[in-house]
C-alpha cells in the first residue's frame, strides 16, 4: 500500500531540487531571471529544436514542480474526503484515480 505523502512531504521533497518556476527554450528547461535570461539550466532535451514531441516532453518536465505541488493540495483535500466516503458507491469511480495520484506523488519524491 502506498501511504499518502502530506503537502509538507511534497514541499520538503521540493527544497531538495532546483527552486521555480521553471521554463522551457525549445528543449532546454531552466529557471530564468525577471529578463528571461536563463539562470540555471535543469535539464536538455537532445534534439528537441523541430521535434514536436520532444518540445512537449521539455513542457512536461518544466510543469512538473508546480503539478507536483498542486496535487498534493489536492490529495490533502480527498484524503479528508475518503474518510466521510467510506461505504458510498461513488467512491469507488475515485478511489482508484486517488490510488494513482498517491503513488504518483510517491514517485516524484524518490518513494
Amino acid at each position: 500500500m502506498v501511504t499518502t505523502p502530506t503537502v509538507a512531504d511534497v514541499l520538503e521533497k521540493a527544497a531538495e531540487h532546483t527552486p521555480g518556476p521553471w521554463a522551457t527554450n525549445g528543449g532546454i528547461v531552466r529557471t530564468a531571471d525577471e529578463n528571461n535570461l536563463t539562470v540555471k539550466r535543469i535539464a536538455s532535451i537532445s534534439g528537441a529544436f523541430g521535434d514536436p514531441e520532444k518540445i512537449a516532453n521539455a513542457l512536461l518536465i518544466a510543469a512538473a514542480p508546480d503539478m507536483a505541488a498542486a496535487l498534493a493540495g489536492v490529495m490533502d483535500i480527498l484524503g479528508r474526503a475518503e474518510s466521510n466516503a467510506s461505504g458510498n458507491p461513488e467512491w469507488s469511480y475515485v478511489g482508484p484515480r486517488v490510488i494513482a495520484a498517491r503513488a504518483a506523488i510517491a514517485k516524484a519524491l524518490g518513494k
